[in-house]
């Protein structure tokens, strides 16, 4: 599984950090993007290891960002091999939900 997103610049804001977890990762991957002088998508986030086929649950633990310096996601991407066949594709459309909490104010 792979997480993209934008990036653009902060104008002297501290820059946005997010944390990654799938399913019983014991230490999130940690994303904090580099400093940019014009917008850019598609920058890859996160990208999980190798994982056998099956439902997973992904948390995206945004720690901080401003209006000055947002968390902008792009889309998910999943690549996945099919058990049956044992092809391998990748798709950015799966059967997913996605809850969104308030920080902490």
């Amino acid at each position: 599984m792979s997480v993209f997103g934008r990036v653009q610049p902060t104008n002297g804001s501290a820059r946005p950090v997010s944390l990654f977890a799938v399913g019983a990762m014991k230490q999130p991957q940690v994303f904090v993007r580099d400093e940019v002088t014009a917008a850019v998508d598609n920058v890859l986030w996160f990208n999980s290891t190798s994982m056998p086929y099956g439902p997973y649950k992904l948390v995206i633990n945004v720690t901080q960002a401003s209006t000055n310096a947002p968390f902008l996601l792009d889309y998910f991407q999943f690549n996945t091999t099919d058990p049956a066949t044992g092809a391998s594709a990748a798709s950015s459309s799966s059967r997913s939900s996605l809850s969104v909490l308030p920080p902490n104010i």
